[in-house]
């Protein structure tokens, strides 16, 4: 478990783009937990540049899903408005678990079906700071610094 401190939103985005850079395999998923205004998203868009995606990063609360490509395949899932096992199914979710790169926002409504090797990231916000945010990943890898 690696906890870390971001006192930005540029910050948030490096933490998400060292992440992308460190995985050692590109077929993963990404579980990202946090309430709203959290810096989910902004953690995203600097993963999603870290992983050699060239596309713009957007929240895909409304859609459910956004596709980024680059030199591999990202899918940026928001599971907001999932709440049971038939709304899960209806995103794609299973069709590209384990098959392509997926990272998850609001993953603590679909926690039960995530896989056991899943990369955990968890935001806490300030409550004296409003850019401040403590981001804990729980990855297992040897020699993970972020």
């Amino acid at each position: 478990m690696l906890t870390l401190r971001s006192n930005s939103p540029e910050e948030t985005e490096d933490i998400g783009s060292n992440l992308a850079k460190k995985l050692s395999q590109k077929l993963t998923t990404v579980a990202i937990y946090g309430d709203l205004s959290a810096g989910k998203t902004t953690f995203v868009r600097g993963f999603a540049r870290g992983f050699g995606c060239i596309n713009d990063v957007t929240s895909p609360t409304f859609s459910l899903l956004n596709e980024y490509n680059g030199e591999f395949y990202l899918y940026h899932f928001d599971m907001y408005r999932i709440h049971s096992l038939q709304d899960l199914i209806s995103t794609g979710f299973f069709d590209l678990l384990g098959v392509e790169t997926m990272i998850i926002e609001w993953s603590e409504n679909i926690d039960e079906y995530l896989p056991q090797d899943v990369v955990k990231v968890v935001f806490e916000k300030d409550l004296l700071d409003e850019n401040k945010r403590t981001i804990t990943i729980n990855y297992f890898e040897k020699n993970f610094i972020c």
